[in-house]
Formats: C-alpha cells, sequence, structure tokens
C-alpha cells in the first residue's frame, strides 16, 4: 500500500515539475514573442516614416516645380503683355510727362 502511495506521491511530484516545466517554457516564449513583436513594430515605424519623409519630399519638389512653371509663365505673359503695349503705355507716360510739365495756365 506505501508503495502505492509512494508512486501517486511521486507521480503528483513528477506532474508538477512538468507543469512548471510548461509554465516557465511558456513565460519564456512569451517573452521571445513580445520581443519580437516590439521589434517589429519599431521596424515598421521606421519603415513608415521613412515613407512618409519620402512623400513629403516628394510632394515638396513637386510644388516647387510647380511654382517655378507658374513663375515663367506669368513672368512671358508679363513681358508678352509689355511688348504689345508698348506704344500705348509709351503714349501714356508722354502724356502724363506733359499734364505734370504744363503750367495750369496752359493747359486747356
Amino acid at each position: 500500500m506505501q508503495d502505492i502511495i509512494d508512486e501517486v506521491l511521486e507521480a503528483e511530484s513528477s506532474a508538477g515539475k512538468t507543469v512548471g516545466d510548461a509554465h516557465k517554457k511558456a513565460s519564456e516564449l512569451k517573452s521571445r514573442v513580445e520581443d519580437e513583436i516590439s521589434r517589429k513594430i519599431k521596424e515598421a515605424r521606421a519603415e513608415a516614416q521613412k515613407l512618409i519623409r519620402e512623400a513629403i519630399a516628394g510632394a515638396k519638389e513637386e510644388a516647387e516645380a510647380e511654382f517655378e512653371l507658374a513663375v515663367r509663365r506669368a513672368e512671358e505673359e508679363n513681358s508678352a503683355f509689355m511688348k504689345k503695349n508698348e506704344e500705348l503705355t509709351a503714349a501714356m507716360v508722354d502724356k502724363v510727362a506733359a499734364l505734370l510739365i504744363t503750367p495750369e495756365y496752359k493747359k486747356e
């Protein structure tokens, strides 16, 4: 009878040790998984930041190119306007100058 009790106690002890070992292994595995998840999250954040920086740089370059194009077009339009109205502008300048230098009593 004592042999049976000893075997049961030994089985319980062995089972307790097995359960303890299983808990320890599960805890180690959980820790490794958490570390891996943390590492992957950091990598994903770094990649996302890189992609955002690249997208911002691309958008900035595109906006600068569009701005330069708009400035060039405005300068070309201004030059064309000035050239088209060169004679009219000169005539207006002459009239204003004449108004400024002509005494009041000589004006009609």
